[in-house]
């Protein structure tokens, strides 16, 4: 997190224990809704499941009862964005059919600012990306393995800028 009048928020190892474990939490409950995820599935399934294994797990989704500038609170423990809902899908019956799931940030971000993919796969973009000499990972000195790669900018002469 970053104070802007203080700069980054500096966390303990401790704190880093924590976001560790939530973060492989996270990760587990993406497996498993990706194997849900086919034709006849539904989204109020997925979040059954999800809800189920955070309970399992010990833990707590943001997304549940949150209630921003009086809105009623949010009733789910996953957004669950099919076809032409833009953002914060309500997990419903509807049942899936072949195509139907596209994440909302892809339809969002037309310039390909965010990519996703299976890093394990060699040939995958969001691979060959992460494998890109403008790569850098948040917070590598502190020895954690995001799965996020961030590109550095290119100047128009093709050298990389300084400072990002």
């Amino acid at each position: 997190m970053l104070d802007r009048m203080k700069g980054p928020v500096l966390k303990t190892r401790d704190e880093l224990a924590i976001m560790d474990r939530a973060n492989r939490i996270v990760l587990e409950l993406l497996e498993m809704m990706r194997e849900l995820v086919k034709p006849g599935a539904t989204t109020a399934q997925i979040n059954a499941m999800a809800e189920e294994e955070l309970a399992k797990r010990g833990a707590k989704s943001p997304f549940k009862g949150y209630a921003p500038m009086g809105l009623p609170p949010y009733p789910a423990v996953v957004c669950a964005s099919v076809n032409d809902v833009i953002v914060h899908g309500i997990p419903s019956r509807t049942k899936l059919r072949e195509g139907d799931i596209i994440p909302a940030c892809a339809q969002t971000c037309p310039a390909d600012a965010i990519v996703f993919g299976d890093l394990h796969d060699p040939s995958s973009r969001v691979s060959r990306l992460a494998r890109d000499n403008r790569a850098f990972h948040v917070l590598e000195e502190l020895n954690t393995r995001p799965a996020i790669s961030y590109l550095k900018r290119v100047a128009p002469d093709g050298a990389v800028a300084a400072g990002g």
